[in-house]
């Protein structure tokens, strides 16, 4: 413990505002670690950052199953102090957006502390996939593609132009089929 000053100066002021139990109390109060942070001191009198905090605090199993305990009533906490905020606001546009936002992020970040009670709730997705119709679709393209006669008989006309002269003259054009036609191509029956 001798290479450790700063983490004994560090717990030595948690033991004077009250130990472990006074730190959890305020994590459930909705106070955030980052907050509890910035108020213990180091011995040159900077705050200690959110994360020297953190690692003191879940060094214990024991504390850090109480820390998590401690989060989800904090998220409770978080959404009482939203509704207070929005309750409180001035009537002012700018101090009514400010509450806005002040607590749409309370809610945001007491949904993420307990998703049970206060984050949104994803829907369920459900996903019928049919084998056997992707299977029976698949050869149905490939027998279609496979059917189509070589250039005998058929004329492919791109956008539509060109019939007359791909066929020699409009006269010889039985029918148009365009129920297979795919970019823009048109296919002709052509009559001998």
């Amino acid at each position: 413990m001798a290479a450790k000053p700063i983490e004994r100066y560090v717990k030595r002021q948690i033991q004077e505002q009250g130990g472990w139990p006074r730190i959890l109390e305020r994590i459930a109060s909705g106070e955030t670690v980052a907050g509890i942070a910035r108020t213990i001191l180091r011995p040159d009198g900077v705050s200690i950052s959110r994360n020297f905090l953190s690692m003191l605090l879940h060094a214990d199993p024991e504390r850090s199953a109480l820390a998590k305990l401690a989060h989800i009533e904090g998220a409770s906490a978080m959404v009482d102090d939203a509704l207070q905020l929005v309750d409180r606001a001035p009537v002012d546009r700018d101090s009514v957006n400010k509450a806005k936002v002040q607590s749409e992020t309370r809610l945001k970040v007491a949904g993420f502390l307990d998703r049970t009670s206060w984050g949104e709730q994803k829907q369920a997705i459900n996903l019928n996939v049919s084998v056997n119709s992707l299977h029976v679709d698949a050869l149905r393209h490939r027998v279609v593609e496979a059917s189509r006669p070589a250039i005998e008989g058929y004329a492919q006309i791109h956008d539509g132009e060109g019939l007359a002269a791909a066929v020699g003259s409009s006269e010889g054009v039985k029918e148009l089929d365009t129920s297979r036609a795919r970019d823009a191509t048109v296919e002709a029956t052509v009559v001998e």
